[in-house]
Formats: C-alpha cells, sequence, structure tokens
C-alpha cells in the first residue's frame, strides 16, 4: 500500500476533487537568507505554514536542484539525482523544441529558482489563498507569482474538459476506471505506483532512483511545470482548414472560416463535453483497437499524448512507462488578452515520462508511422538552433537524444492518414511555452530532513 499520510497533497488525488471551481496560485522564489542554515529556517517556516492551512487550501512543495545545493545538502547526494532534473528545463529547452528562455516569462530562463510553492482551494474560499500568501511572501526573496483558476467543468482555453485520463495507482485503493489505468485485454488495472512516486515498483518490476537515494526520495515525485499560452485564433484558423478539407458547407458548417465543432474535436480527439469520438466504449474506455475508435486521428492530441493500447502499440513492452498525472490548471491575463494553461505533471523520470512524450509522441510522429507530422495543439513549431546543454545524462537518455538531435534527417515508414484527410499542420503556433520549471517534490518526512539538515554535508 502508498504511505498516503507521507505523500504532498495534489498528486494521488486532485485537490478538492474532479468537480466544482478552484482557484490556485503557483509562486516560484528564493528561500531567504544567505547561508544553508538561514534557508533551512525558511524552508521549516514555510513547510509549517502550509501544514497549519486550515482544509480549504490545499499546499504542496517542490525544490529545485539548485535549491538543494543551497539548503547545503551534500553534493555528492544531489548527484544522484536524474540528470535532466540536475540541468533544469531552461537547458532542456533545446532538446524539446521549446522557444529560448531568454525570452521565458516571470525570469525563468535564467533564475535558479529554490522552490515552487502551489496553492488552491476552492472558489468560494478564494479569500483563504490570499490570506496564505500574505503570510507566505515574507519566507521568500524574488517571488514570481502566477493566478490560475479551474472551471466548474474544468475546460480549458479552447473549450475542452481537461483532467479526464490521470492513471489510478496501485496500492492506492482507488477504484480505476476504465481508460485511467492500464489494459491487460480484458480488464483495467492500476498503474504501479512507481511510475509516479519513489519507493514502489514500476511498470518493469524495479525501483526507480538510485539506491542510495531511495531513503531520500521515497514517496516523493518529480514535477515538470510549464506555462503555456494557447492562441484561440491558431486553433480556429487549423480547425477551419480541416473543414475545407472535408469541403463543409452551411448548414454543417456555421460560415467562411468558422469551424464546425465536429472538426475542432478531430485535432483534440475528443468532444468538448470530454465524451469519447468512439460511441461504443463510455466516455473514456477506449484502448484505440476497436473498430470505431479509428475515429480519433493519430494526429490528434488526445492520441499524441496517450496511445494507450492502440495500433503502433499494441504488446509494445513498457509502452505504459510514459504515463503521468497532470493537475493543470487555467491562467488568464486579461489585460493583454491572452490565456493558456499551467501544465503540471508528476512522474519519478521527466525524461523517459514528459520529456518523451513531448519530444516523441508530440514534436514527432514516427511512432504513428506519420513521419515529422507533429500534434497539432502541442507540437512545437519552434527549430532547434542550439546544442543539448545540460548535466551529463544516463547511458540510455544519450541515446535518446542523440538521435533526436537532427529530427529534419530522419527516416519514417509514412503511410496515408486514414483519419483526417491530410493530417492538418498550423502554420503558426497553436501553443507556445512561456516558461519551464523542474522540482522535485518529496515526500513529508524527506522534507523534514531537509528542514533538519539531515542530510547536510
Amino acid at each position: 500500500m502508498i504511505d498516503e499520510d507521507d505523500v504532498q497533497p495534489g498528486i494521488i488525488d486532485a485537490p478538492f476533487g474532479a468537480s466544482g471551481a478552484v482557484q490556485g496560485r503557483d509562486t516560484l522564489a528564493m528561500l531567504s537568507g544567505t547561508t544553508g542554515a538561514d534557508r533551512r529556517d525558511a524552508l521549516r517556516c514555510l513547510r509549517d505554514l502550509a501544514r497549519a492551512q486550515a482544509p480549504g487550501v490545499s499546499v504542496t512543495i517542490g525544490l529545485s536542484a539548485a535549491g538543494l545545493r543551497r539548503l547545503g545538502v551534500d553534493p555528492a547526494l544531489v548527484m544522484l539525482f536524474p540528470a535532466e532534473w540536475l540541468a533544469g528545463a531552461p537547458s532542456r529547452s533545446a532538446l524539446l523544441r521549446d522557444p529560448d528562455p531568454a525570452g521565458w516569462e516571470h525570469c525563468l530562463g535564467h533564475a535558479d529558482f529554490d522552490v515552487i510553492v502551489m496553492a488552491s482551494t476552492r472558489e468560494a474560499d478564494a479569500q483563504s489563498i490570499e490570506d496564505f500568501h500574505a503570510k507566505l511572501t515574507p519566507l521568500l526573496d524574488g517571488a514570481q507569482c502566477v493566478p490560475m483558476s479551474l472551471t466548474a467543468d474544468h475546460r480549458e482555453p479552447f473549450g475542452f474538459r481537461d483532467g479526464i485520463s490521470n492513471p489510478r495507482l496501485e496500492g492506492s485503493g482507488r477504484t480505476v476506471e476504465p481508460g485511467n489505468g492500464v489494459w491487460t485485454g480484458s480488464r483495467w488495472r492500476p498503474l504501479r505506483a512507481g511510475e509516479i512516486l519513489y519507493g514502489y515498483p514500476d511498470e518493469t518490476g524495479s525501483l526507480p532512483g538510485v539506491v542510495a537515494a531511495h531513503d531520500l526520495l521515497r514517496n516523493g515525485s518529480m514535477l515538470a511545470w510549464r506555462k503555456i499560452e494557447q492562441h484561440l485564433d491558431a486553433f480556429t484558423a487549423l480547425a477551419a482548414r480541416v473543414c475545407d478539407s472535408k469541403k463543409h458547407v452551411p448548414p454543417h458548417r456555421p460560415g467562411p472560416g468558422v469551424p464546425c465543432e465536429d472538426c475542432r474535436a478531430e485535432l483534440i480527439g475528443r468532444n468538448q463535453d470530454g465524451t469519447a469520438r468512439s460511441a461504443s466504449v463510455g466516455d473514456n474506455g477506449f484502448t484505440f483497437q476497436e473498430p470505431d475508435a479509428y475515429r480519433v486521428s493519430t494526429s490528434s492530441h488526445v492520441r499524441r499524448s496517450n496511445p494507450r493500447t492502440g495500433e503502433h502499440f499494441a504488446g509494445v513492452a513498457g509502452a505504459d512507462s510514459h504515463r503521468m498525472i497532470r493537475r493543470s490548471m487555467r491562467w488568464d491575463d486579461s489585460d493583454a488578452g491572452r490565456t493558456g494553461t499551467v501544465f503540471r505533471c508528476y512522474q519519478t523520470s521527466i525524461a523517459s515520462q514528459f520529456e518523451f512524450v513531448q519530444r516523441e509522441w508530440c514534436n514527432h510522429g514516427d511512432h504513428f508511422r506519420e513521419g515529422r507530422i507533429m500534434d497539432p495543439v502541442t507540437g512545437s513549431v519552434c527549430p532547434i538552433s542550439a546544442p543539448v546543454l545540460g548535466a551529463d545524462p544516463s547511458e540510455r537518455e544519450r541515446l535518446l537524444v542523440t538521435w533526436n538531435r537532427d529530427p529534419d534527417s530522419r527516416v519514417a515508414v509514412i503511410r496515408p492518414n486514414t483519419q483526417v484527410p491530410g493530417s492538418p499542420r498550423s502554420p503558426d503556433p497553436v501553443t507556445t511555452v512561456l516558461g519551464a520549471f523542474y522540482a522535485f517534490v518529496p515526500g513529508h518526512r524527506s522534507l523534514d530532513g531537509f528542514v533538519s539538515g539531515r542530510w547536510a554535508s
């Protein structure tokens, strides 16, 4: 069984459940102080503040590699952490084909923040999160805050219900709904907890992480955090191109340049209310293998980000080792007329989970026999213009980086796409990454160890 009392909130379950409006605020900052002892005192106050909150406020704390070093953690122990986390999100931007970190918002391209503090509350209790941040600010230096929200129907800025396919974990005692687990051929079973939390077997039967760091890592998880702007005009124009390819005309199509809802849904892979585009399998219990499931394009967002056991993936060993738990929320800048999503996902290997999905499934179509056709929503249109930087990764990661370094020279078997004629691509980005941050979200006991200096050199 998972030791849930030691797991920080927001990982196993979404704060405040699967429905209802939520207000959130993510804060990235430095811990106050000039020495390791000073910063441990600040972290102690931050921990105590988070734990003292009423049940109406959920607070989760994550630490960066730079943060651990400035807390005085033994460098030899820090180096046991995954290479991509040590390198930091800005150094992985070229690998993921993200925009130049020099232009990222909230100083994320050049500031080595120590912590990320993720707080949320029900919309009706919005004042409580303001009160929390009034107490939080004195503990931090250079704080950068991102206000967020989640609508009652959990729809993202393009109008689609989000957060449907988060896996249930083995040992959590939660019921596994169809689609929120691993398909065995006859039933859905929970995902092995080690894919999301350290200290438990993963889908290969192994315990993730270096043995010497197991005590420190236990019940912790790795967070990949990304602020993404969503361009509604570009999304609408791309959906209109799908309508054009199908020669849709009124009354099926509202008018010139205005796509029908069916063509908008083809880009996402779901209907706006979140229901599946395959009517015989319910809202989420599809595997992309049933005959009518092929209505979902191999270039659609839901199929690229979670292909399940569909065509080209059935029986592939380790296919479920790329699953993540996503806890995303919406941000809005009404003054500038901009909106988007703060994408937050948890896993034990950012490299083989989030980065793999973004790099190999969203940015390219090789695994789907579609060559260089990308995910129309989250696929990056930014060219690789700089070498991959950062810490020396593991041998497996080095092979992947080498294979991916020059995507324009890759060879793939390309077949006609039978789901969406023309496999549409947008000349303009549908989404743009505005900043990214990698953090280790420790278990409560591990967080206590950082505060006490247990792992200090």
